[in-house]
């Protein structure tokens, strides 16, 4: 329609006067002013529902910097309870140190009992030595001994056998005799010889009941013989119990005293033996005597029984048995005498035992001594050991309530960890339907966006159109002018054409005066002022920017009596249809450009809108960032120094500690030479065994703190974690929302402090948790070598 309107206005122009082109570009002009303020309606309802997303953008950004701050301040809490902690972790650490420091303590006590154990040992080794030589000696006499006496007792048979068979032979002969004789005196002497063989038989009887007698004290030697054999195996075993005993004494070395009265009554004990051994040794002697003594004497009272029975018949017979019993005692005299060296020899030798025995127990006396010396000390020692160990046991009693607070304090830790969880999980839920809300916001600002591009594409399209048609118009308005042109140089021709009919009409002043006066009415009737049209309206209208004021007065009245002042008015309104043509095109290429303007910035106008209203929303950025920087600019400040004034304590409790490690490096140099005698007593050793049990509970419990302070670095992780976290997020939704260069450089040319700062607080965390490694390590070195100790101790006991 509008092509079709266009050639009809065409056509029509053709024949229609400059008036009606007037009239056209003013409707023209309309219709670019009615598309203009259409266009600015359309760009103000958009720019109204921008400022309504603006708005929603700005509350919900106002949200999240609300909730950005309450979970600063949460982190601010966790901060200071992190450094309560901290501290809490400084004292425990001084405690540990105290404890690593008494650890260090026992263990160079430990070394010190272990060196003098192993002197200890190497004497016990050397006593050995000493008594496996002495017993090997001893051993070695036994045997000679035995053998000597096994071959005396032997010699002492054979000697006791010679009369014995002599006597044997002599009864044979008597016999012999005798049953001679009866054999003589049966026939005169048969009453007499009766009464003599009756007493000869009683005689014989006694005799051999005598023998038997003898016999049986030969029996008697044998069996005391055999019971010095067996005393003599007994002394063996003795022996082998001393080596036993000795053996438990190796055992027993730890404990001195116990030690001590042991060896004193085994000392006793074996004096008394030998003592007793020697008072059976002279017993046994004197009864030997006493023994041979009777049996000489017997012996002699039945010889004189014999002589006084056969003093008749057997003077040559007591002669022999004479010489017989001197022979016997010569014989016994040579036993006695032997026995008598033998038991000199036993004598010496027991004297040189005894010598022995008076120089242990002298040594014993003066290590008596030493021993009751070292007692007295080591009493004094205890004394101030106890007044230290009650001293520990008052700092182990506040260390337990050191304890108790710090788990009543990591309780509390717990609890509030529980809820700053909770509050964590809450505003993580929070953010994520932020994140759900952002991503819903950001669809609709899609989808309105390209609803906002199909519009534009469409208003493009639309302009394009536009532009062609104005073209296709400017081409009809060239062609009009051309026209118009031709119309002016026709009008030209005629009016050389009049002005030479004027001339000829001059030359015939009289002839034609009546026909000049008919052409004036012609040329006056046809050439009158047209009525004042549209275009020559005193109200010219709201023109376009591009379009610059016509010339809207109307032509001047004047008479037109001459074809002059008609060719005067055509050349003027030529010249104003000129400057006009121009103008329009002027204002046609102007309008061109600006629709090749708004064509290339129709898609950046959604743009531009958000830059406005982004620059603003930085600005109010930058100002609750200045705000957040402030407050933590003032926090960290705070830190600082809550973190110098830690420096200081610990660096005071450093210079209290090494004053304590001196003190006791001298109270261990004093308790050095005492510790061997105190593990002595059973009563220090249950006492210590007691502090090793609460210094392993202080350890356990330390493990424990420990382990809490573990969890709590690593929960303070995850909260470090969870605002950085946060901060990413808060940076994405300010990148996306607004210009991500200028709010990224403002946020980071202001939080590079608070960033360093974080920084170092994570690398002294990291330094202290490899502290905290090492310190554990060390730890269970020292706990594995007590228990390694306690097994040795167990095993030794």
């Amino acid at each position: 329609m509008e092509s079709a309107d266009a050639a009809l206005s065409s056509s029509l122009a053709v024949h229609v006067g400059p008036d009606n082109i007037r009239s056209l570009i003013l409707e023209k002009e309309k219709e670019l002013h009615d598309i203009n303020e259409y266009r600015i309606r359309t760009l103000e309802t958009l720019l109204r529902d921008k400022e309504t997303a603006a708005n929603a953008a700005k509350q919900t950004l106002i949200k999240l910097q609300e909730d950005f701050m309450y979970k600063l301040k949460l982190l601010e809490r966790r901060n200071e309870e992190l450094a309560l902690n901290d501290v809490i972790f400084t004292s425990l650490k001084n405690v540990l140190r105290d404890k690593e420091t008494e650890l260090h303590e026992v263990q160079a006590r430990e070394k010190k009992i272990q060196i003098k154990l192993n002197r200890v040992k190497e004497q016990r080794d050397e006593l050995k030595i000493q008594y496996q030589q002495k017993l090997r000696y001893v051993r070695a006499q036994v045997k000679s001994a035995k053998w000597k006496f096994e071959d005396k007792l032997k010699h002492q048979q054979r000697v006791m056998e010679i009369p014995s068979r002599r006597v044997k032979k002599l009864l044979r002969e008597k016999e012999k005799e005798v049953k001679r004789q009866r054999r003589e005196w049966t026939m005169t002497f048969d009453d007499v010889m009766r009464q003599k063989e009756m007493a000869s038989e009683r005689e014989n009887k006694e005799l051999q009941m005598k023998m038997r007698a003898l016999e049986m004290k030969n029996e008697m030697m044998v069996q005391n013989t055999d019971v010095q054999c067996t005393r003599v195996e007994e002394l063996k075993t003795k022996n082998e119990k001393l080596e036993r005993m000795i053996q438990e004494k190796d055992k027993e070395i730890t404990l001195l005293k116990s030690t001590v009265t042991d060896v004193k009554t085994m000392k006793e004990a074996k004096v008394g033996e030998l003592e007793s051994e020697v008072v059976k040794l002279t017993e046994m002697k004197q009864q030997l005597t006493g023994e041979y003594e009777s049996k000489i004497a017997e012996l002699s009272l039945l010889l004189s029984s014999v002589e006084k029975s056969f003093v008749q018949q057997k003077t040559q017979h007591d002669e022999e048995l004479r010489s017989l019993l001197e022979r016997k005692q010569s014989d016994m005299q040579e036993a006695s005498a032997r026995s008598e060296a033998m038991l000199k020899a036993l004598i010496v030798r027991l004297r040189e035992s005894e010598e022995k025995v008076e120089a242990l127990q002298a040594e014993l006396m003066y290590a008596k001594k030493n021993a009751d010396d070292k007692i007295i000390d080591m009493e004094r020692e205890i004394k101030r050991v106890r007044s230290a160990l009650q001293e520990l046991e008052e700092r182990a009693q506040t260390l337990q309530k050191i304890s108790q607070e710090s788990t009543s304090q990591i309780a509390l830790l717990k609890e509030k960890d529980m809820t700053l969880r909770q509050e964590l999980m809450e505003s993580i839920e929070k953010q994520k339907d932020l994140q759900r809300e952002v991503v819903a916001v950001n669809l609709e600002w899609e989808n309105r966006w390209q609803k906002q591009k199909q519009q534009l594409d469409e208003q493009h399209e639309l302009h394009l159109r536009e532009l062609q048609h104005g073209r296709d118009e400017k081409h009809a308005v060239e062609e009009r002018l051309l026209y118009a042109e031709n119309e002016v140089q026709w009008l030209r021709s005629e009016l050389l054409s009049l002005k030479v009919s004027a001339g000829i009409t001059d030359s015939f002043d009289t002839q034609c005066l009546a026909s000049a006066a008919n052409l004036a009415a012609k040329m006056s009737s046809e050439y009158a002022p047209a009525v004042r049209s549209s275009l020559w309206s005193d109200d010219p209208g709201t023109l376009s920017s591009g379009v610059s004021l016509l010339l809207t007065e109307s032509p001047l009245l004047q008479p037109t009596t001459t074809a002059d002042t008609y060719v005067n008015a055509l050349e003027t309104d030529s010249a104003k249809l000129r400057e006009l043509i121009q103008q329009m095109k002027e204002s046609l290429t102007q309008q061109e450009e600006e629709m090749e303007v708004i064509s290339e910035q129709a898609g950046e106008s959604h743009s531009a809108s958000k830059r406005a209203e982004q620059q603003v929303e930085t600005q109010e950025r930058d100002l609750a960032i200045e705000t957040q920087l402030d407050k933590h600019s003032s926090s960290v400040s705070s830190i600082a120094l809550q973190f110098e004034s830690c420096k200081q304590e610990l660096i005071e409790a450093q210079q209290s500690v090494e004053t304590k490690s001196r003190q006791i490096v001298e109270l261990e140099s004093r308790i050095q030479e005492l510790e061997v005698m105190r593990t002595a007593e059973s009563q220090l050793q249950s006492r210590h065994a007691v502090l090793e049990a609460q210094i392993m509970d202080l350890n356990r419990k330390l493990g424990a703190a420990n382990c809490d302070i573990e969890r709590l670095v690593r929960q303070r992780c995850q909260l470090m974690k969870l605002s950085n976290q946060l901060r990413a997020d808060l940076r994405r939704s300010g990148s996306s929302t607004g210009s991500r260069s200028s709010i990224s450089r403002v946020e980071f040319a202001g939080k590079k402090d608070y960033q360093n700062l974080i920084a170092e607080l994570t690398q002294s965390l990291k330094d202290v948790r490899v502290r905290n490694k090492a310190l554990k390590k060390h730890l269970r070195r020292m706990v594995k070598l007590q228990i390694r100790l306690q097994h040795k101790r167990m095993s030794v006991a």
